[in-house]
C-alpha cells in the first residue's frame, strides 16, 4: 500500500476539479 501515491493522485484530481470549477464559476 503506497499511500503517498494515492494522496498525490487525489491531490491532482482535486486540482483538476478545482480548475474546472474556476472555469465554470
Amino acid at each position: 500500500m503506497d499511500s503517498h501515491v494515492t494522496l498525490d493522485f487525489i491531490s491532482t484530481s482535486c486540482d483538476a476539479l478545482c480548475g474546472l470549477l474556476l472555469l465554470y464559476f
